[in-house]
């Protein structure tokens, strides 16, 4: 009990230190809902006019209404009922007193809707836009909605719909709009030439039959006669199995029978190809071959209940007497939306002359690589300042879209590369299972996976900043998580592959097995991971500018090394989330303040706010961290604060109900939706400012300038440990460890990232 209220008494030391940081955030109020880790409070909007926020509440398939207008006791007051729309909102953005809400289908594969309220909630109209819309919004200048069309497959991967952004035209009024204003676009240009780095991954098929695995019968396959008595049957000859249809010892005066290969799953693939090796002797009868896409053997095994096309004439066949022939390989590309089924219809009749025989073998039906534009999963929407464009990012695939607002066209889809762990300052703390915080350089590739990103403009230039969240794509069907511990590690690259794999070491790392086997023998080569535990700052043409490397760590460790790494449903979790995407930065929100730009991003397992100066987007610096949380609760108590922060808006002075520039923040898992007030000096008016003491690279890696003479400084680590005394303007913290240090002077204190 000691130990804990000298922790918490040194953090609330560390919190009033921080007083004349840039930027400090404080809890101001918070609604909460009761609903533990049931998406009770996701995406968030909000109505200056009305002084109310509206937040998806994804246990009750509601758009909850929020009273804002006393930000201490913040009130529920209304609620939309989505269920008659569609199966569930995923988004909310409000403008100029519309809502618009982007509502998913009841069916997976379905295209959903955008729905439009007024502010009363009246419910004004809505329109169709493609699979899974998952992030609304509006354009700056109130031309235009934007929607990201996830177009998600289901857990058995039986489709995968194609990603989509939608351009809904509302310069004409929500009141006039119509299905003709909606402009939807997919990525089918970019099928036959894109960025190889582009991640088009997912199962594909490699269907073989060659009935060597099967105990002396045909159970992988569907043998049915629709006349007579001669059936496909399995036989052998010299350790060589196959089918055989032979009707020359029948009895019927006819047969026909089917064997059919059951539904294999075509859906996404870019290409596949079907081949069969077949041997014949003898003469009569007859041997098709046919396809179908609505033969469903689970309802009804009879194959005259399913339409066949006859695609005979598309083999090669043995010319008799037993000589063995492939087939040639057939292009499936007809048949690429969904389950399809090959069927062998032989026909025969007792008797020499009446009954070919035929053997079958080594059926394969091989699937390429998926196919780009349904494979692509645009996640999240960022439109220009100038209303110019907009920035779609595909989360999954590692990759983002540059929509022309003006020409209604996607003009460039770029790969977003990845995050060398190996060197610099790229570090991680890489186990869930090692007893202390190991933050280092290993030989891992990180995949940046952006969720959330904003773009904004500094002197007239565009850019993107971004949340590395990441995310692995793991359905029932098909999943390409692996631990490193259980992959085979090239020796040539990983000669030290035996510590490499050990649990304490890279061996709970989640990677995917999508990539990394550069040489294509089987074992890895290279190992890249999910997310890039950061946030980075793009520039219009998709190019980094800079990355937050291994900060989010450094600070985390520094300020809550008992609670590291924590996940967001666990308040006895430290470390926990290190093997998989650590902190996973989720929201971001950036706002223009007083000459500044200031980037807030939320992370999803640990919580709290990350507050950056992004001002020169090229040489961003850390301003302070905040956490609202209580670890010394369960994390299902309604008092534990605010988990998982899945969203951020930022509130301006002149919009905010009290006046003061506010951050709303929905909280996924404790259901909470939170108000954090904006302070510190970055508040002053400029000749305030001017006078107030700030440092500067920060963080750095050695020497630290102040912009006032500091007199009688101390420094202290979060411990509250005394490091050094500080004079004059500038101190050089090279030769102490990576951390976060306070300033205590008579000139004001500061906190300070030391890299």
């Amino acid at each position: 009990m000691k130990r804990t209220i000298t922790l918490f008494s040194l953090l609330l030391c560390a919190v009033s230190l921080q007083a004349q940081n840039l930027v400090d955030l404080s809890h101001v109020g918070s609604y909460k809902s009761g609903a533990f880790d049931e998406g009770a409070m996701e995406i968030v909007a909000y109505n200056p006019n009305a002084q109310v926020l509206y937040a998806v509440n994804g246990f009750s398939d509601q758009i909850d209404v929020f009273d804002i207008s006393s930000p201490s006791n913040i009130q529920k007051v209304d609620s939309i009922d989505i269920t008659m729309y569609g199966d569930a909102a995923n988004s909310v953005a409000y403008h100029a007193g519309y809502l618009a809400i982007a509502v998913e289908a009841n069916d997976f594969d379905q295209n959903g809707h955008i729905v439009f309220f007024d502010s009363t909630l009246t419910y004004i109209t809505d329109v169709e836009v493609g699979v899974l819309p998952d992030m609304v919004t509006f354009t700056p200048n109130g031309m235009y909605v934007l929607s990201a069309n996830e177009g998600e497959p289901d857990d058995d991967y039986t489709a995968d719909p194609m990603g989509s952004v939608s351009i809904i035209d509302i310069s004409g009024g929500i009141m006039n709009l119509s299905q003709s204003d909606v402009t939807t676009l997919d990525f089918t240009a970019f099928d036959a030439n894109y960025d190889p780095n582009i991640r088009n991954f997912g199962p594909v098929i490699d269907y073989l039959e060659d009935f060597e695995v099967t105990a002396d019968s045909l159970d992988n396959v569907i043998v049915y006669n629709t006349l007579g008595d001669a059936m496909w049957s399995y036989d052998d000859f010299s350790g060589d199995h196959f089918a055989e249809g032979n009707a020359f010892s029948s009895t019927a005066p006819a047969s026909e029978s089917w064997l059919i290969i059951p539904p294999v799953n075509l859906t996404g693939l870019d290409s596949a190809y079907f081949s069969f090796e077949n041997t014949s002797n003898f003469s009569g009868g007859s041997l098709d071959v046919l396809i179908s896409t609505d033969y469903d053997p689970d309802n009804n095994l009879d194959p005259l209940s399913a339409t066949w096309d006859t695609i005979t004439s598309n083999f090669i066949f043995s010319p008799g007497g037993y000589t063995d022939t492939t087939s040639g390989r057939y292009s499936l590309d007809s048949y690429l939306e969904g389950m399809v089924s090959i069927a062998f219809l032989y026909k025969g009749a007792p008797g020499g002359g009446n009954s070919t025989l035929w053997q079958l073998d080594d059926f394969r039906i091989e699937g390429t690589k998926p196919r780009l534009s349904q494979n692509l999963e645009p996640e999240y929407i960022a439109v220009a300042p100038d209303n110019s464009a907009a920035y779609v990012v595909c989360q999954e695939n590692n990759a983002m879209a540059v929509i022309d607002l003006n020409n209604m066209t996607i003009s460039a889809l770029g790969a977003l590369g990845f995050k060398d762990y190996s060197t610099g300052n790229n570090k991680m703390d890489a186990s869930n299972t090692a007893s202390s915080i190991n933050i280092r350089n290993w030989p891992v590739f990180g995949m940046y996976q952006p969720d959330a990103i904003k773009a904004f403009e500094v002197n007239g230039m565009t850019y993107i900043a971004t949340a590395n969240e990441g995310d692995a794509r793991d359905y029932d069907y098909w999943s390409e998580e692996d631990r490193v511990k259980d992959l085979t590690l090239d020796a040539t690259a990983f000669p030290n592959a035996a510590n490499l794999q050990m649990e304490d070491s890279l061996g709970r790392l989640n990677i995917t097995t999508t990539l990394g086997d550069t040489d294509g023998d089987g074992d890895y080569d290279e190992l890249y991971s999910y997310g890039g535990r950061g946030f980075s700052i793009w520039d219009s043409n998709l190019n980094l500018v800079w990355d937050s490397e291994d900060q989010f760590a450094q600070t985390l460790a520094n300020l809550h090394p008992a609670n590291f790494n924590s996940n967001n449903d666990d308040n006895s979790s430290l470390k926990s989330r290190s093997d998989d995407k650590a902190s996973e930065p989720e929201a971001i929100e950036i706002a223009e303040i007083n000459g500044f730009t200031i980037a807030f991003i939320g992370l999803e397992r640990m919580g709290g706010i990350m507050v950056y100066d992004i001002t020169d987007p090229s040489n961003p610096s850390f301003v302070s961290y905040f956490l609202y949380r209580d670890f010394s609760k369960n994390a299902d108590d309604i008092d534990a604060g605010d988990l998982g922060p899945e969203d951020i808006k930022f509130i301006p002075a002149d919009q905010s109900p009290n006046g003061e520039m506010m951050l709303a923040v929905a909280n996924e898992v404790s259901g909470t939706l939170s108000l954090y007030g904006i302070g510190g000096t970055i508040g002053l008016d400029e000749e305030a400012r001017a006078l107030s003491l700030q440092a500067y690279p920060n963080p750095s890696n050695g020497l630290v300038k102040f912009s006032q003479f500091v007199e009688g400084g101390k420094l202290y680590n979060l411990n509250g440990q005394f490091i050094m005394n500080v004079e004059g303007e500038e101190v050089n913290l090279s030769e102490l460890p990576a951390g976060i240090y306070q300033l205590v002077s008579e000139m004001g204190n500061l906190q300070i990232l030391k890299k």
